[in-house]
């Protein structure tokens, strides 16, 4: 008697995969998944075929014995045949469909984020608004410097221009644009940002993308600029920090500026001769009582070579001052970005050089009050710079840069960079001497170094513990170094507290051109 799964012809066999190898559940190759779904296969009795039992599966009985089908080629082949590959045909159709049920691909398009409707009564603003949201989510791939797909999203302008891919946005046209439409994984080739991104940047929430959605129907605008006036507010009383200082080339008066206030002192008496006021500090109402110069803190200070004039320099301003009568002769204006950190007054008196903290340094008509020269930009703030005696040459102390830069004049006043000097430590103050030396406050090696035109170092002095600010050849002979330094750290100047000092030395090679 034929079992019951002999006689409906179907048999379960756990030997065979959906390859149709032969591997026993115990015999799987080594990090193989076991198939969870077993191989259905058909199996009949034989057809008289000898050593073969009854009722014993035959899948590859037609692979096997040719002979029933050589000897039938010119016959209508028996009703078993027919059913046999009937069998084998359903068998490679199920396992075929088996293979692609389990092959197939997982559908990773993620699903659609929904826009909520955000209802206000106000327009919405780019900048207050939309930018906090790109700059979270969007604008690390998609800046000026690093642009995917050529698409930068910094502002509205870039984003209607759009890249590669057209427009990212079209005005009052939400739900067509580009940007929402991927930010909103509304694009079956394009999801934003994309999954697994390297900045780590996450979808926009229902929220976030309802104000893009709105501020692009509202016109996808640009914020309104409003240019409102500097308030100034009158400098503490305790802030007195000291940044510059100035000799005349006589010896005889040095300046120094406090905060925003300037001190003149007759060195010979060692006595204070007076402050310098701006009567338009006083009619404004800022300050109440005479001896303010500026608003702000003054950067630099250079005195004419008669010693008439002292020029002043601090946050976008220059003041020329006549001594003695405490009057402008005129202002310069946008003579910086921000701070005035360096001036320097040419030997005949009818140049000024400027130099502020963004590494810009102009040259200035003293008797029209006109920019004459425009150089490119040092390594970082400019700190120092200085005239040669004959007015050949500009000297510029750049402190990012760590070295001193050496122009040219010619003769139509046009400058060229000859080199750069030495290497020190954010280099500050200097001063020059006749033989065209160079000498430096090195600002964080505690020391005032004297450099060759060559860059050579010739001398040093050092100030342990003291932190080299400014130095300026004086007294009869020029041969009196002055060197301001301080002891005053970072923090102590956030606290409002410093420790400035002024140290003598007398030296060999006498100064040259202007203090």
């Amino acid at each position: 008697m034929r079992s019951s799964e002999q006689q409906s012809g179907v048999c379960v066999s756990p030997r065979l995969n959906v390859a149709g190898a032969d591997v026993s559940p115990r015999e799987k190759m080594p990090h193989q998944r076991p198939r969870k779904l077993p191989v259905v296969v058909f199996a009949s009795p034989s057809p008289g075929g000898e050593g073969r039992g009854e009722g014993e599966p035959y899948l590859n009985s037609y692979f096997q014995n040719r002979r029933l089908i050589s000897s039938t080629r010119h016959s209508e082949p028996p009703p078993s045949k027919i059913g046999f590959l009937l069998r084998l045909t359903l068998i490679l159709l199920v396992n075929s469909n088996l293979i692609r049920a389990e092959t197939k691909a997982p559908d990773n398009h993620s699903k659609p984020i929904p826009i909520a409707k955000i209802k206000r009564s106000t327009a919405v603003d780019f900048e207050r608004d939309v930018l906090p949201i790109l700059k979270k989510n969007c604008l690390a791939c998609h800046n000026k410097t690093t642009a995917k797909a050529r698409l930068i999203l910094e502002t509205p302008e870039d984003i209607l221009k759009g890249g590669d891919s057209g427009p990212a946005a079209t005005p009052r046209q939400s739900r067509s644009s580009l940007l929402l439409k991927a930010a909103s994984h509304r694009l079956e080739d394009t999801i934003m940002p994309p999954p697994a991104n390297k900045v780590q940047a996450s979808d926009l929430n229902p929220e976030e993308l309802g104000l893009v959605s709105l501020w692009i129907d509202q016109g996808a605008k640009a914020s309104l600029t409003v240019v409102r006036p500097i308030e100034w507010q009158p400098l503490p009383d305790a802030l007195n920090p000291i940044y510059a200082v100035a000799l005349t080339p006589d010896g005889q008066f040095a300046a120094c500026a406090r905060a925003n206030q300037i001190f003149l002192y007759h060195l010979p008496s060692r006595q204070l001769v007076g402050r310098l006021t701006d009567p338009q500090l006083i009619n404004s109402g800022l300050y109440a009582r005479p001896g303010v110069a500026h608003r702000s803190i003054i950067h630099a200070l250079a005195f004419s070579p008669d010693g008439n004039l002292l020029a002043s320099g601090a946050h976008r301003e220059v003041k020329i001052w006549r001594r003695p009568q405490d009057l402008r002769k005129y202002s310069l204006a946008s003579v910086a970005r921000k701070a005035v950190t360096a001036l320097a007054v040419s030997s005949d008196g009818k140049s000024l050089a400027t130099g502020d903290d963004d590494g810009r340094i102009q040259i200035w008509n003293l008797a029209t009050g006109r920019l004459a020269r425009r150089l490119p930009g040092c390594h970082g703030a400019v700190h120092s710079l200085k005239f040669s005696a004959d007015n050949s040459r500009l000297v510029v102390a750049e402190m990012d840069g760590a070295c001193l830069a050496d122009y040219d004049i010619a003769a139509d006043g046009g400058l060229n960079l000859r080199g750069r000097l030495g290497s020190m430590k954010s280099p500050d103050g200097i001063c020059l001497d006749r033989e065209g030396a160079t000498w430096v406050a090195s600002f964080e090696e505690d020391a005032f170094i004297r450099v060759s035109r060559d860059g050579d170092e010739l001398h040093r002095i050092d100030v342990p513990g003291r932190r080299a600010i400014a130095c300026v050849l004086g007294g009869e002979e020029r041969r009196t170094l002055f060197c301001l330094s301080a002891a005053t750290s970072h923090e102590e100047l956030r606290q409002r507290k410093s420790s400035a000092r002024i140290d003598v030395v007398e030296v060999e090679v006498a100064g040259a051109g202007n203090p």
